[in-house]
């Protein structure tokens, strides 16, 4: 049975190429290898595979020189690659030496990058205005030390402990005066809190634990400061019946863009969750987020925000802007959505 190549879409404002490349099986491979050659901080096969990630995915694009923004839309595998990470020339490295990841020839050099789950979603954002209202609500929870009631399925459930997050109080107080804000801090920031504001900002910013479920993406969560209720827990499953209508959504928390991908449907994660809220744009990650990052290039982006730039535009310069060298090293990568 011959195996499948991977074919490639480039949509212009005046034509669509066609494009295939390597095999499923050898794509999805170098793909995988990639993500664990950065979470184990393989130096060496995180730049050779960056690259060749890059000849089989972007190089036949033939992007022309004032090409400066791209829009992905992933499938299957392909939605747990950074694509801003990958790596425009071929790099070496000298046994025993370690790679200046400041000056690394990042794809997110060149263009900005955003993803989007479908071409429908895609269109719907192009139509939508980039200005940010300037009113934003932050949530930076506290969990104490009782276990919490975490729900795996719909008739099975865990005791869970949330260790405090120092980074995520130090995050919202970097961020609180660029905008008119409003901040939910420690037992304060409770999933009641959160519906009660929904309507409230344009800009929502989460700092706080994100739970994935492998197995039942409807059961990843969100958590929040547990109150009286014990119903701490915001589950994915719960978004597809809010409605939020915000400009931006900061899920400054782990794995928000990760979850099982199925056929017609894409990833079924918390950010896409989001996404059916009716949120223009969520800003999510794809690896567990140390605590000490996150504060780093958070605040760049919101900083750029206030200056004016897009959205795009913010988180490049962000990553760009030192702050890639926490994440290059620590595995961490975030994309914009």
């Amino acid at each position: 049975m011959q195996e499948k190549e991977v074919s490639i879409l480039k949509i212009k404002k005046d034509a669509i190429d066609f494009y295939q490349t390597a095999t499923t099986d050898s794509l999805s491979q170098l793909v995988f290898q990639f993500r664990n050659a950065i979470l184990n901080k393989e130096d060496k096969q995180y730049l050779h595979l960056g690259y060749q990630l890059y000849l089989h995915l972007i190089e036949p694009l033939q992007l022309d020189e004032d090409i400066t923004q791209l829009y992905i839309l992933p499938d299957n595998f392909l939605n747990y690659l950074p694509f801003d990470a990958l790596l425009t020339q071929k790099q070496s490295l000298e046994e025993g030496k370690f790679p200046n990841y400041v000056e690394l020839p990042y794809l997110i050099r060149k263009v900005k990058i955003s993803y989007t789950f479908s071409a429908t979603t895609w269109l719907q954002q192009c139509q939508l205005s980039e200005s940010i209202n300037s009113q934003l609500i932050a949530f930076a929870p506290s969990f104490g030390n009782a276990p919490l009631a975490l729900q795996r399925s719909p008739t099975s459930h865990i005791d869970y402990n949330l260790g405090n997050l120092k980074g995520s109080k130090q995050e919202v107080d970097r961020i609180k005066d660029l905008f008119p804000s409003t901040l939910k801090i420690g037992e304060e920031a409770t999933k009641t809190t959160f519906l009660e504001h929904l309507s409230k900002a344009k800009i929502v910013h989460l700092a706080t634990h994100g739970l994935l479920n492998e197995e039942n993406g409807a059961y990843s969560s969100i958590a929040f400061a547990p109150d009286s209720t014990n119903n701490n827990m915001l589950y994915a499953f719960e978004l597809y019946g809010l409605e939020m209508n915000a400009d931006l959504v900061v899920l400054s928390a782990c794995n928000t863009a990760l979850g099982k991908w199925e056929a017609g449907e894409g990833v079924m994660s918390l950010a896409r969750g989001f996404t059916s809220t009716g949120s223009k744009s969520i800003l999510m990650s794809l690896w567990a987020v140390a605590d000490q990052s996150a504060p780093t290039i958070i605040p760049d982006f919101y900083q750029y925000l206030a200056k004016g730039e897009d959205k795009s535009t913010a988180l490049q310069k962000a990553k760009l802007n030192g702050s890639l060298t926490v994440f290059a090293k620590k595995g961490k990568k975030v994309k914009l959505v």
